[in-house]
């Protein structure tokens, strides 16, 4: 492939099929259908609270320059309760419904909901210590257990979720008389980038059973 990952090693592994499940619960929490588009801006107004080893957090969302990043997800320990901060430039994409301002927006919470106990430790490290885990280690760890393959993959469940998509199959959208491919089905329904979407097809299709029975 060619690829290597490129967060930091998560503590726990998932599976495909268990990230779908979990967005899942995400989009039902949030009210939504299997063909409902997640919309960035609400999601920002309105963050879900999130639990730790079964004690509950709050999650807020801000706006604040960040160097070299887009966006970022920490632990806030004084305050006791996740942060998340996106770039003027990144609020202003969410904000005008570009779809790379919604995929980062749902990226920054998955950290959240999956690496919640990590954030945590992150906040207690040093920071030269903390810089030196970014790094890497001479041995890199495989996807399932990267943090970055881990929310990339929750995002594309949350935004264009299997369910939807083999709705969209089996009811494509029309113009004219005409189906619409599934690609533009995709980001028509779900408002996603083209390349998104093309890439949560392929993983559909090689993993329809494990997603849609997830």
């Amino acid at each position: 492939m060619g690829r290597e990952p490129r967060g930091i090693k998560a503590d726990e592994s998932f599976s495909y099929s268990k990230l779908e499940r979990l967005a899942s619960g995400f989009r039902k929490h949030l009210g939504l259908e299997p063909t409902t588009r997640l919309a960035g801006l609400e999601l920002y107004d309105n963050l879900p609270d999130t639990v730790v080893n079964g004690v509950p957090y709050k999650v807020e969302c801000s706006v604040d320059h960040l160097n070299g990043v887009e966006a970022e997800a920490s632990f806030n320990a004084e305050r006791g309760r996740y942060q998340l901060l996106l770039t003027p430039e990144t609020y202003d994409l969410l904000e005008s419904g570009n779809p790379h301002g919604t995929w980062v927006m749902v990226h920054e919470y998955a950290h959240v909901a999956l690496h919640g106990r990590l954030l945590q430790r992150l906040a207690k490290m040093e920071l030269a210590r903390k810089a030196a885990l970014y790094k890497g280690t001479p041995v890199p760890h495989p996807f399932y257990l990267d943090t970055e393959w881990q929310t990339d993959s929750f995002t594309a469940a949350a935004l264009m979720p299997a369910a939807g998509i083999a709705h969209l199959e089996e009811n494509p959208i029309k113009v004219f008389g005409q189906a619409l491919s599934l690609v533009r089905c995709v980001t028509t329904t779900f408002g996603t980038s083209q390349e998104a979407a093309q890439y949560r097809i392929d993983t559909f299709k090689r993993r329809r059973y494990e997603l849609l029975s997830a």
